[in-house]
């Protein structure tokens, strides 16, 4: 086979959908248009200390009134403002990239910082295909069901799938005519003029009564005809029930599913009945869900597939776990390696971290800034001593950021093997 690349990865279709305008989040509360206005406000301000400097000392001594109209342009140094917000920003997410937690830009940092409610979506975030119970009741299928069955489920990035994929183990799969995927409803496969459904009983037309369930159901129909369905039992990925009780002392807690509410005893039970649980929440339910609470909260919304697109999108922060490199959500701000899931809590508390530095560097730039501008105006400094300090006041606020955040990282354990 013979390829030929005709665009790099900056220019093709995925990352120019997710740089799309309709993508683009508020920059309300950030610091870099802050930092941005203030530096433009203070270099005016500058201006206007020199030349009140300049006319006062011209009354007095002309070549003292030159000095300090030089000394004063010199020494202030707005640029120490403005660098401070994206060199920590831009420090910060080179971090999270190197914990496997990969941003959209450095505005979501700030966002994350000022996260007050976090949504889960169940299937396939908060549980694992890996750990899930899967059991099948109906016909015996045979080995051609089987191998359409794996045709079906393994061309779907729906967690459900994933896990009836994993339970038909190396099972090799037909040609199949035709295979769609139909958002919130299941799979649709042609196989010999024949039509298969896997997925809900509204979707499959199932009609048979199941009670007693303790998991979510997925049948299976051929031409109406009912097989049999899956039971599939979630399991809950190996950290969740810890980055629940992390996040509960400082977070308000909310769970979407499109499943039925059968596991919800059993999810109060391993993460606290204290978390708000919604069931059987379409791709839409769960958009207006996250547009209701963005009214009075600022939201984060992990998820994991194109049904959670949506509420990632209208999230102020939306994160996608993947499993896969392939499943790739361009609604979503970051993607998260499902590896590190259980890092969530210091995700965000260092994101928080990161705007308080942020906020420290202001205050240094500006006593820096104080101090020369009131020796400078009165002076005591020459030009020459000025133009060795401002680029100092640049270097020193790289330097404070850089040091703050690698520290506080490391304090985090994200710099550390742990990640390897």
């Amino acid at each position: 086979i013979l390829l030929t690349v005709q665009k790099s990865p900056s220019q093709g279709y995925l990352t120019n959908l997710w740089n799309n305008d309709s993508f683009k989040k508020s920059t309300k509360r950030l610091l870099e248009p802050l930092s941005a206005k203030i530096s433009s406000a203070f270099t005016w301000s500058v201006v206007f200390i020199a030349v009140t400097g300049f006319s006062y000392w011209a009354f007095y001594d002309l070549s003292i009134a030159i000095k300090v109209f030089a000394s004063v342009l010199i020494v202030a140094c707005p640029c120490a403002l403005a660098m401070s917000t994206p060199f920590t920003l831009g420090n910060t997410l080179r971090i999270f990239g190197k914990s496997r937690f990969y941003l959209k830009n450095a505005h979501v940092v700030e966002r994350l910082a000022l996260i007050d409610t976090v949504v889960f979506d169940k299937t396939g975030t908060l549980t694992d295909p890996v750990n899930a119970k899967v059991t099948y009741l109906g016909e015996v299928l045979s080995q051609e069901s089987k191998a359409i069955l794996k045709s079906m489920v393994e061309r779907s990035t729906h967690p459900l799938s994933n896990r009836i994929n994993l339970w038909l183990g190396n099972q090799k799969g037909e040609v199949l005519q035709e295979v769609k995927e139909i958002k919130g409803a299941g799979i649709l496969g042609i196989f010999k003029n024949q039509e298969f459904r896997l997925g809900s009983t509204k979707f499959t037309g199932f009609k048979k009564e199941i009670t007693n369930l303790n998991g979510n159901l997925v049948c299976f129909t051929v031409e109406g005809l009912e097989l049999g369905y899956f039971l599939i039992e979630s399991g809950l990925r190996e950290k969740a029930v810890d980055v629940v009780t992390q996040l509960k002392a400082g977070y308000n807690l909310h769970i979407l599913s499109g499943d039925f509410s059968h596991e919800q005893l059993y999810l109060e039970d391993k993460l606290g009945d204290t978390i708000k649980f919604n069931f059987q929440q379409s791709p839409s339910d769960k958009l207006n869900y996250l547009k209701e609470l963005n009214s009075t909260c600022n939201t984060l919304m992990i998820g994991d597939g194109l049904n959670d697109a949506g509420a990632l999108l209208e999230s102020e922060v939306g994160v996608a776990i993947s499993d896969r490199v392939s499943h790739f959500s361009p609604a979503s701000d970051a993607i998260m390696d499902s590896e590190v899931f259980g890092m969530i809590p210091d995700f965000l508390s260092f994101a928080k971290s990161s705007r308080i530095i942020i906020k420290a560097s202001f205050i240094l730039s500006l006593m820096y800034n104080v101090v020369g501008l009131t020796l400078a105006v009165q002076g005591l400094l020459s030009p020459v001593i000025c133009a060795i300090l401002m680029p100092l006041s640049s270097v020193s606020v790289v330097v404070f950021t850089t040091l703050s955040t690698n520290f506080i990282a490391w304090k985090k354990g994200l710099l550390t093997s742990k990640l390897t």
